[in-house]
């Protein structure tokens, strides 16, 4: 048989994700988000989060234009902005959001000349001045996990 769309991959089959409510970092392209798809089908509460809020609203929009068992809200996190870490992590921790999981998929590739690592030039930096390769991809997830700590549970898995 060929699967549907909404078949629960990647997870165990027994599992059951109601109640659990799990923060994907870039989970509005690529990887993350059907990341995303997969935890909503599988009855979760996914905080989905981008750059920007349209990036993430639009992220939301295709994630629960199928049928699923959970819910997915929009988070603006950008993690080459420590401040921007920073907000998003209070907001979690003021609301009491008691997370189950953070899946840190979000990064940059250090792509020669994209990323300007030659002859072109300086690499590019976070707002904090940090190479944007560490500063995303490293320190803006550690950053961001360690201002979570106050919701992150004894079970909650960092990813």
């Amino acid at each position: 048989t060929i699967p549907s769309s909404r078949d629960v991959r990647g997870l165990d089959s027994n599992y059951d994700g109601d109640g659990s409510t799990i923060l994907v970092t870039g989970g509005a392209t690529g990887i993350g988000l059907e990341a995303c798809k997969q935890l909503y089908a599988a009855g979760c509460r996914v905080l989905v989060s981008a750059r920007s809020a349209e990036k993430a609203r639009s992220a939301v929009d295709i994630i629960t234009s199928e049928p699923g068992a959970g819910t997915a809200e929009p988070v603006v996190l950008d993690l080459a902005n420590l401040q921007s870490v920073r907000a998003c992590a209070a907001t979690l921790v003021r609301t009491g959001t008691r997370l189950g999981a953070v899946v840190c998929n979000a990064g940059v590739a250090p792509d020669r000349a994209g990323n300007r690592v030659s002859a072109l030039g300086a690499p590019r930096r976070t707002a904090d001045g940090f190479e944007e390769t560490v500063g995303v991809n490293h320190l803006g997830h550690f950053a961001l996990v360690l201002a979570l700590a106050p919701v992150l549970g004894p079970g909650t898995r960092v990813v």
